[in-house]
């Protein structure tokens, strides 16, 4: 399965280098893990982008407790670029096939720069209902994760 990021720009917006608190939200058109397409929308309340195996394990453990309804304006990001395609292939993609919502997979490093990654950080971006960033967070573990998002 070839995966691809398609950074897509809004109606009437110039291109950004990054996520900037007050913008609008860069949108993306990415694969899900069983290769359907999903488009940011406006109504996406949080996007959660996981650079590395342990952030993305923490998110998984941590929605698998939720269910499958739980957070339905949220979009959860795995950005695999640095990852072996062999281990991805055979490895990472049938086990996130197994997982029960969408995970939009994401194969461009230039992701790491448009989303600000922090290393064993899971980034969080906070949207308001237009699509705006509202917040940018950085988060190690799954108590946070979760005191972040019950506060909203």
């Amino acid at each position: 399965m070839s995966c691809f990021l398609l950074l897509l720009l809004g109606q009437g917006l110039e291109p950004i280098e990054t996520v900037k608190v007050g913008a609008p939200m860069v949108a993306y058109t990415l694969p899900d893990q069983h290769g359907e397409i999903h488009t940011f929308t406006a109504g996406t309340r949080w996007v959660l982008i996981s650079f590395e195996k342990r952030t993305g394990s923490m998110v998984k453990r941590w929605l698998k407790k939720k269910g499958r309804d739980y957070l339905t304006d949220m979009d959860w990001i795995v950005e695999i670029s640095t990852m072996p395609e062999s281990i991805a292939r055979k490895i990472a993609l049938p086990k996130m096939r197994k997982l029960k919502r969408p995970v939009l997979i994401a194969n461009q490093s230039s992701l790491r720069k448009v989303y600000l990654m922090r290393d064993k950080m899971l980034t969080v971006l906070q949207l308001n209902p237009q699509g705006m960033v509202e917040a940018i967070h950085y988060v190690a573990d799954s108590k946070t994760l979760k005191n972040l998002v019950a506060g909203s």
